[in-house]
């Protein structure tokens, strides 16, 4: 991604970007994590554009 990625430790909740303040929800992005069979689930927030990782993995199916 070209963005600048922020890693992100959720607390209770994660519904409002920490950069912008924008409380609308996140848009999704995803990027395969190389040399596995994950994905790493990423939120965007449409605002600001600020990418952020909070751990979220996925396994794509064959």
């Amino acid at each position: 991604m070209s963005q600048v990625q922020h890693n992100y430790e959720m607390e209770d909740a994660f519904r409002k970007c920490p950069v912008c303040d924008f409380d609308a929800g996140f848009n999704n992005a995803f990027e395969r994590i190389e040399g596995s069979e994950e994905i790493r689930w990423m939120l965007v927030c449409p605002e600001c554009q600020s990418v952020f990782d909070i751990g979220l993995r996925a396994t794509l199916k064959k």
